[in-house]
């Protein structure tokens, strides 16, 4: 009986103990996933109180994404996983000053912060730094495919640059606006030994009181620097040569360069030239290659030789940099020109018309009765445009209305176009084209715009005639 006691009661100790257990785990299970926190990670749902605890949690895997709440995180962050690091909106999710920001792996992208801290991204390839403000130096080297886009860059006086790249292959900088007052720097854009690299479309605010400051300064190969804006600097775009390689194949077009005391230079640091090989300063004609807001050339002639008579929007004289470099093709107008060629069709017929301007062009369309050509002009500066009518669509002398009005304008010719230069400035306008004839459709012989029967029984009527 004694004995049949102890073994209900150590059965019943044993299913307390197993219950109590189960309860632990249950309640521990259920604190996890129901915790409260402002930093998520979206691939398992579950909440962390720091960015950091988020990163190094187990359950955080490569290619998870981390959504960070808005808040200021005074953290030193070391990414060691292929993650996605986003804030909810760069005005208000702060990753805070005196802060360090390390990646430690491939394939990390870090979106929507404001970044006061030092951001370094050293030997690890395929980073992106997008959608965020930085307010302290960004550094990036020996990597290859990262991407740095779309950002607000803040030039601390204390820092060397604003974002420096070094020994980097394949990177893209891209749509970033950099400023600060850069008192003792070097470069908002600092590339060393940078290798088939894109910069393009970034707006650099320098500050007129400082001294030998750059917007862009590049050492390295077959780099484009195309479509940027680069202010108030002492060197718009440095391209220096001897540091560990030569700088070669560089191309450089289509960039605005303003208020800058030397918008383009370029250095060979030990001074024989032999450094600087191969550097293009233009795109070639007819598509141009930079803005300065100092040229003192003039537009009055076209052609690749700009030897002939007429407008096209390029400097007749090229921008010398140095005895050994030149702008060929110098802008007369800011960069912000868009090329493109515009179908208009009539009685199942269609041509293409040809526009280069600073301006935005739409609406194209064609009236054969009225033999006009007519599309839609807005601007918010002061714009010019040139037309390239096909000779298959409108011939002879050609005639300008801008608002209903006859506008004088500069014709040229060549086999196969009239194009028209001629310069705007209203916000929006109506422009036609008027021309003294429309060239007929080649087999079209009796003119109602359709080459059929009636074309070939007509040329058969009058077949093997001849006029005295």
């Amino acid at each position: 009986m004694n004995l049949f006691r102890k073994i209900v009661s150590a059965l019943a100790t044993i299913i307390i103990i197993s219950c109590a257990t189960s309860a632990i785990f249950t309640v521990r299970e259920v604190s996890i996933g129901l915790q409260s926190g402002p930093v998520r990670n979206l691939n398992t749902g579950l909440d962390y109180l720091t960015i950091q605890a988020a990163i190094d949690a187990p359950e955080t895997l490569d290619g998870h994404t981390i959504l960070v709440d808005p808040g200021s995180y005074s953290e030193n962050l070391l990414i060691s996983k292929s993650i996605n690091l986003t804030g909810t909106d760069r005005s208000n999710t702060i990753i805070d000053e005196y802060v360090m920001l390390n990646v430690g792996a491939h394939n990390v992208t870090i979106s929507r912060f404001t970044i006061k801290g030092i951001v370094s991204c050293d030997t690890w390839n395929n980073f992106t730094l997008k959608d965020s403000r930085v307010e302290a130096p960004a550094w990036v080297h020996l990597s290859n495919n990262s991407v740095i886009i779309n950002n607000e860059i803040y030039v601390v006086p204390w820092g060397d640059w604003g974002v420096r790249l070094e020994f980097n292959w394949f990177c893209t900088f891209e749509n970033n606006t950099i400023w600060g007052p850069h008192t003792s720097g070097v470069g908002s854009i600092v590339a060393y030994i940078a290798y088939n690299c894109t910069f393009k479309g970034n707006h650099i605010f320098g500050d007129p009181l400082s001294i030998n400051t750059c917007g862009f300064l590049i050492a390295g190969n077959n780099n484009l620097i195309f479509g940027n804006t680069v202010e108030d600097c002492t060197y718009g775009i440095f391209i220096v040569g001897g540091y560990y390689d030569v700088s070669r194949e560089n191309r450089v077009f289509h960039n605005n360069l303003v208020d800058c005391q030397t918008p383009l230079y370029a250095w060979d640091l030990e001074g024989t030239g032999e450094h600087l090989v191969d550097n293009t300063w233009d795109s070639g004609y007819p598509y141009g290659g930079n803005y300065y807001n100092n040229y003192a050339g003039v537009d009055n002639h076209i052609g690749p030789s700009q030897d002939k008579p007429g407008k096209d929007a390029l400097g007749d004289t090229p921008y010398i940099i140095d005895p050994s470099n030149q702008d060929n093709y110098p802008l007369m107008f800011p960069w912000s020109w868009e090329r493109k060629t515009s179908p208009v069709t009539y009685d199942s017929r269609t041509d293409y018309v040809g526009t280069v301007s600073n301006g935005l062009l739409s609406g194209f369309s064609f009236d054969w009765n009225l033999k006009q050509l007519a599309f839609v002009g807005k601007t918010d500066k002061p714009s010019f445009c040139i037309v390239a009518v096909p000779k298959t669509l409108l011939d002879g002398g050609l005639q300008l209305l801008v608002n209903d009005t006859i506008q004088p304008c500069i014709l040229m010719w060549n086999s196969t176009h009239i194009s028209m230069y001629f310069e705007y400035g209203s916000d929006l306008i109506s422009v036609k084209i008027l021309g003294e004839r429309v060239t007929p459709i080649l087999g079209d012989i009796n003119g109602d715009h359709i080459v059929d029967i009636f074309d070939a029984i007509l040329l058969a009527n009058h077949y093997n005639e001849h006029y005295p």
